[in-house]
Order: structure tokens, then sequence, then C-alpha cells
């Protein structure tokens, strides 16, 4: 599957603790994919206000932290309309914080300490999703016809 992913593909990743988005950084770095890390939440939103993101791209943001949790950075992406899925981890919450997390938007939900091959799925699935669908059909599905659509 990493091998249908766009050269382009970018991830975010946002967690407060140097040692889990150097760990995450290290993981999306083997699978060949470009990523970015922020320290706080209003670091990356920073960004995301500054610059243009065409994807296809993923955020993989931490629940808890300081000033801003992950939870109330999915609503302020939402605010922007962000477009990309957001892979939300957390060593705290379970079942609960799950389903308040993908309430808000989250494409996957994984909880610490997580092994590296669950991250790498949920992060490659996300970028991969973006790359299948079609911009034609996704904006408008009553502008093609479903026999004119090529299957893979």
């Amino acid at each position: 599957m990493k091998d249908r992913l766009h050269p382009s593909s970018m991830v975010f990743v946002v967690d407060d603790e140097f040692a889990v988005r150097d760990s995450v950084r290290m993981i999306v770095q083997a699978l060949r994919i470009s990523v970015l890390c922020y320290e706080s939440a209003r670091e990356f939103l920073d960004y995301v206000d500054a610059n243009e993101i065409v994807g296809p791209a993923c955020l993989v943001a931490d629940v808890l932290m300081p000033e801003c949790d992950g939870v109330r950075l999915l609503d302020l992406l939402r605010d922007r309309e962000w477009k990309f899925p957001a892979v939300i981890i957390s060593g705290y919450g379970g079942m609960e914080l799950e389903q308040v997390v993908r309430e808000f938007g989250a494409a996957d939900y994984i909880e610490k300490p997580f092994l590296p091959g669950d991250l790498e799925r949920a992060i490659v699935a996300n970028l991969t999703n973006q790359i299948v669908r079609s911009p034609l059909v996704d904006s408008d599905p009553a502008a093609e016809s479903p026999n004119s659509r090529k299957t893979a």
C-alpha cells in the first residue's frame, strides 16, 4: 500500500512530549513520507494559517496538551475548513474519549503505548484514501454517471 502514496504526501505531528514527537517522526520517515513536527497546537495552527496545504496530508496529534488539547485542535481546524484526516493518539481515555474525538472529526484513534505498525497502518490508509478518490466525483456526484466511473 505504501507504493500508492503520492510523493508529496505530508504528515503533521502535534505533541507536547518530545519523545513521542520524535518517535512518530521516525516512524513516518521510515515510510519515506515527509513530516513536520510541532510542540503545540498553537504552533501548528500558525503554520496552517500561514501556508496552503494541498495534500495529501494527515495530522497525528495528542489529546492531552497544555493550552489547547487535541479535541480543541480538531474543532479549530474544522473552523479553518481543514480537509485532511486526523489520527489522534492518547495515553488516557479509552472508548469514551475515542467517541469524542471521532465526533470532532478524527479518522482514527490510537491509544499509547502503540505499536509502530498500528500508527503506520493508520497513516498509510488515510493518505492512500485521499489519492484513490477522484476530485470530480467527490465534488459533484451527479456530474458523472455511474457507468462512466473507472474501477481499479
